[in-house]
């Protein structure tokens, strides 16, 4: 795996205390909410999130948590076992540039960073989201718009080989009960295995 921590300076006046860092168990992360994930053209390789035990509403994961927070690492070779391990979204079929991901956790926290893991894979067009942005609350609906940590992630170069990339954030010490990461995609393909919190 390649593992690089982002170096753009937060948007955010960073204050760095002395908290020491904990991993953030998944007995903390009550859910996460998102789109669903998508299949291949060909049908064949399924990036839904097969584990998630929320329920669907409207195209949307909602209420549950599952293959982002399960401390299990998809194969690098993302068809591999017809894509399970992997969330995924294409670029071509999905509304927006980016994707949405909303965590709810079990009570207000200082976030140190998140690391999330992609996949990237130069022949099939999966690749690390080019810029991601951070939105932190206290509540299920007080995100700001104007408000937030953004970082454009680099040295993931795609190689002859499908690798899994592990993408540091920093995310400054803010604190926040419910938290949203925005991604915007990189190239045809955005495969997230394992998304984990350090507080």
């Amino acid at each position: 795996m390649a593992t690089s921590k982002i170096s753009e300076r937060c948007m955010f006046i960073c204050l760095l205390g002395l908290t020491s860092v904990i991993h953030v168990s998944n007995s903390v992360i009550l859910s996460y909410s998102m789109p669903v994930g998508q299949i291949a053209k060909n049908g064949k390789v399924d990036y839904n999130d097969t584990s998630y035990n929320g329920v669907i509403t409207n195209g949307f994961y909602k209420d549950g948590t599952g293959i982002l927070t399960d401390g299990k690492f998809g194969p690098a070779n993302s068809k591999e076992f017809k894509g399970k391990g992997w969330v995924g979204w294409n670029a071509t079929f999905t509304q927006s540039q980016y994707i949405d991901i909303t965590f709810e956790f079990s009570g207000v926290r200082r976030f140190t960073n998140v690391t999330l893991t992609v996949n990237v894979d130069k022949k099939r067009g999966n690749a690390v989201f080019n810029r991601s942005q951070m939105f932190f609350s206290s509540t299920k609906d007080g995100f700001s718009d104007t408000s937030f940590l953004q970082y454009c992630p680099r040295d993931f170069q795609a190689k002859d080989d499908s690798y899994n990339a592990n993408v540091t954030l920093s995310l400054c010490e803010n604190t926040a009960r419910f938290m949203k990461l925005r991604l915007y995609f990189g190239g045809q393909w955005l495969l997230i295995s394992e998304i984990s919190f350090n507080s």
